[in-house]
């Protein structure tokens, strides 16, 4: 085979080779467009059948108070802020759900001479998840009313005016 004869049939090798190229691209282009139309029109059924992990009512409390009951400083709101005490199932979501660093400690209310339990920590900073007897959880959340903020709740206390 000469070389001119090498050359014409390489280049039209390549121009093949190009064209089944493009057929494939084009063929995936519209396998995409297809894909997307399908997620387009079906996720309004998807959502219209999502059913949230918890069925159950949310559990807990929420408590509307102010700010500290102990020396209250003249400007003393009564009505300033909010504290969520989640629990059961909602908790233990929301307990999986943080991602922090599980501390784990013995509770000792009677010092550590008397009777302690285990407990487990979540703390995020504005929410904090504990965990007894590795199945009952309690999450606390405050919300600061007049600086439309979550806070620390260890700055919240539940006493005074509740």
């Amino acid at each position: 085979m000469s070389r001119r004869k090498h050359q014409a049939y390489t280049e039209e090798f390549r121009k093949e080779a190009v064209k089944r190229s493009e057929n494939v691209l084009r063929g995936f282009m519209k396998i995409k467009f297809l894909t997307l139309m399908i997620i387009i029109f079906t996720n309004p059924v998807i959502a219209d059948q999502w059913i949230p992990p918890i069925d159950e009512k949310l559990e807990g409390n929420l408590i509307v108070a102010g700010v500290s009951y102990m020396d209250p400083s003249p400007d003393y709101k009564p009505g300033s802020h909010v504290l969520i005490d989640i629990q059961g199932d909602s908790a233990q979501e929301l307990y999986k759900a943080l991602k922090v660093e599980e501390k784990k400690f013995n509770y000792c209310p009677w010092g550590e001479n008397g009777d302690c339990w285990p407990r487990s920590i979540k703390d995020s900073g504005n929410i904090i998840c504990t965990m007894h007897d590795k199945k009952e959880v309690n999450c606390k959340l405050v919300y600061d009313l007049s600086d439309k903020k979550f806070m620390i709740p260890g700055q919240f206390s539940t006493g005074g005016d509740i």
